[in-house]
């Protein structure tokens, strides 16, 4: 089960949403946009795909393209995971396979988790990024970086996802969706991580050693 210290979906019912995320989540997700311009309803397409995915009911839809409801968003991101129709906050897609084959050309490994799984206090390891859902990115995603041999590990945990406020319950189902479908167009897997990395400071380091080793250190 997930630490006492993640604040997020396990102990989130619908009373609490009026407060999210400001007064719960230390680590706050930013909002998504609405593309409209990118959405195939405009040219006579009958998609309800982000409608569908959305675990608040948030995202609406005329014949001009989806609409946000910032009232009811979580800002999960599944409708970007689902749909080109919405735009990540900060960076794009393109910009986290980037980073994502530096950080593993790097360190080895370019590992994820999502932002409920985040510790107060505890810096993770510079190869760590941080999703707002893992549920957040396509098929694609997980494809590109498989097929250029980016050794992907993945922290998550099950029970945890399966009910969590801010992605709802199908969340977990998209997920291994879109990871599984990358692996089988890949041939290549992901790694199941039991933990997020976390940078170790030199204090822990020290403890750590023995009175010869903790002087060999400086010399």
């Amino acid at each position: 089960m997930a630490s006492d210290e993640h604040l997020g979906g396990a102990d989130r019912s619908a009373e609490d949403h009026d407060e999210y995320p400001s007064a719960l989540d230390p680590f706050p997700r930013e909002p998504f946009s609405a593309l409209a311009s990118w959405c195939v309803r405009r040219n006579g397409a009958h998609c309800e795909r982000c409608e569908r995915a959305c675990p608040q009911g948030a995202i609406s839809l005329d014949q001009d393209g989806p609409s946000i409801e910032r009232a009811l968003c979580t800002d999960c991101g599944i409708c970007a995971g689902v749909c080109d129709a919405f735009a990540w906050p900060v960076s794009t897609l393109s910009d986290l396979v980037e980073t994502a084959k530096r950080v593993s050309a790097k360190d080895g490994m370019a590992c994820f988790t999502c932002n409920d799984f985040l510790i107060p206090g505890a810096e993770t390891r510079s190869n760590v990024i941080v999703l707002p859902c893992l549920a957040a990115v396509p098929p694609e995603f997980w494809s590109a970086l498989l097929a250029h041999d980016v050794n992907v590990g993945i922290y998550r945990e099950a029970d945890y996802c399966s009910s969590c406020f801010i992605g709802g319950p199908n969340a977990p189902l998209l997920f291994s969706h879109a990871l599984t479908t990358a692996e089988s167009w890949t041939g290549r897997t992901a790694v199941a991580l039991g933990s997020v990395p976390l940078r170790e400071n030199l204090l822990d380091f020290c403890i750590g050693l023995d009175g010869e080793d903790r002087r060999g250190i400086f010399s």
